[in-house]
């Protein structure tokens, strides 16, 4: 009799589980508001990456070039969008020393709210074009922690969200390029307006997005 009653119940189980729908995490914001992404548009920061432009749209899928103070390569993004955020497909490095990287599924790297507090947590596999073809567990820790105004040479930015992004490779291994505490500002329809990763930190000094120039005259 008891181990019908454990039949039963197991059954019930697992009806159960199968009617439990997945349900996606609502966007309480519109990413693109705070990601623009124009073909042409262009940010010169303060810092070791001091350009970045937007090109190469294909559906939904952009590229954005990253180059140094003398106009050199430092790399290249593939990022992707959908109705729920702004994603980092893959990263190629100029030169050698670091393999490109992709993601898979790509990682959130814009601000999906304005409440602060909110967190989001994200699972993703790092995989290097190495002479292995090295596939990494990681993961990714998201915080809105302030909508606050911020001031840099090309502006005020008022509104902006100021986001937390830790990400962490869980296996063991000597090289870990994407590892650290980084802090992002996003000004409304301007995108990134001041960061401070672990190499580097910079505010935005002018950029032409769609049409408009900052500092606006």
């Amino acid at each position: 009799m008891t181990r019908r009653v454990g039949i039963i119940l197991i059954l019930l189980l697992l009806v159960s589980s199968a009617c439990i729908k997945k349900v996606d995490r609502p966007t309480q914001i519109d990413p693109l508001q705070y990601f623009p992404l124009n073909v042409e548009d262009i940010y010169i920061y303060s810092g070791t990456i001091r350009t970045a432009v937007t090109s190469g749209k294909y559906d939904n899928l952009f590229t954005k070039t990253y180059l140094d103070s003398t106009g050199d390569l430092v790399c290249l993004e593939d990022i992707s969008v959908d109705d729920h955020g702004v994603y980092l497909n893959s990263r190629t490095y100029a030169g050698d020393s670091v393999p490109e990287i992709h993601f898979e599924p790509p990682i959130p790297i814009a601000p999906w709210s304005n409440l602060i507090g909110d967190t989001l947590h994200f699972a993703t596999w790092e995989v290097r074009s190495d002479s292995v073809n090295s596939h990494l567990r990681a993961q990714l820790e998201c915080e809105i922690l302030a909508v606050e105004s911020i001031v840099t040479p090309a502006g005020l930015f008022e509104n902006c969200i100021k986001l937390r992004m830790t990400y962490r490779t869980i296996d063991n291994i000597a090289r870990k390029f994407f590892d650290g505490e980084r802090f992002y500002w996003f000004a409304p329809d301007i995108g990134v307006v001041k960061f401070n990763s672990p190499v580097e930190e910079g505010e935005l000094l002018q950029a032409t997005i769609g049409s408009i120039t900052y500092p606006l005259n």
